[in-house]
């Protein structure tokens, strides 16, 4: 949320370009599926409030509804120290990922 746009400061961008009803239309058409935001807390993230506020602001102009998770580093612990384990899979530059290879197979 730091480094990049989110949803509400999108579309405030679409309404300096093309006006209201043309921002909507763009909105809509990229977020119309949605109906939930979550904030997902890692640990030692810091600025909760700060992120639960721009997360708020998001859920209030779409309607949607906001939730919060905890989150967990494993995946991005393993990943650096190269492990592997069975939730990850390595696939080779140029390889396709296949159903198997999610499966733990190793075509």
């Amino acid at each position: 949320m730091d480094h990049g746009r989110t949803p509400y400061a999108e579309y405030l961008e679409y309404v300096a370009s093309y006006g209201q009803e043309k921002a909507l239309d763009l909105i809509k058409m990229l977020y119309g599926s949605y109906n939930k935001a979550v904030l997902i807390v890692t640990l030692g993230a810091k600025d909760l409030e700060k992120y639960r506020e721009k997360v708020r602001e998001i859920t209030d102009f779409f309607g949607w509804d906001v939730g919060e998770e905890e989150g967990d580093l494993h995946l991005l612990t393993t990943v650096l120290k190269g492990s592997t384990g069975q939730d990850t899979v390595y696939v080779e530059p140029g390889r396709t990922v296949t159903v198997d290879m999610l499966a733990g197979g190793k075509s």
